[in-house]
């Protein structure tokens, strides 16, 4: 498998959509919008990460097929976003995927933040070592002042 750095938005788009295509079960792991809303925002997501700092990776299959692609942030060893295409996720490939982002990342701590919903992507990480650490997210909410 091989890696490549990808500045363009356009591409990092394209390459993207390409990873999801087929990806009906989409849905299932991600916050509520339509399967295209679902895959612009993870675009958009990916290219605002580039724009601060991120380096967004197409993978390729030695023979210059798309696997997918890895989304990294490198000063904070964080695989920030992440996709296989389905007709790509054989054990070997995915297997090539986790050896391709440790080898980028190079560090004893890999750091990979998802949203709970995204269960597919959590059993992939622990599937390959990866710890779940069950990280508590905080918001506000803002109240409405009564009178």
């Amino acid at each position: 498998m091989t890696h490549t750095i990808v500045n363009d938005e356009k591409e990092i788009g394209e390459i993207i959509r390409e990873s999801f295509d087929a990806d009906d079960s989409l849905m299932n792991y991600v916050l509520p919008a339509t399967r295209s809303e679902a895959i612009e925002n993870i675009v958009s997501l990916n290219i605002l990460a580039c724009e601060n700092g991120s380096d967004f990776y197409k993978l390729e299959s030695n023979s210059g097929a798309l696997i997918g692609y890895a989304n990294i942030i490198a000063a904070g060893n964080t695989l920030y976003s992440f996709g296989i295409k389905i007709s790509e996720r054989s054990e070997e490939n995915k297997k090539s995927f986790i050896r391709v982002i440790e080898e980028i990342i190079q560090s004893e701590e890999i750091v990979c933040v998802l949203n709970d919903k995204n269960t597919r992507a959590i059993k992939f990480l622990e599937m390959n070592g990866y710890e779940n650490q069950k990280v508590v997210v905080l918001k506000k909410i803002r109240c409405q002042q009564v009178d």
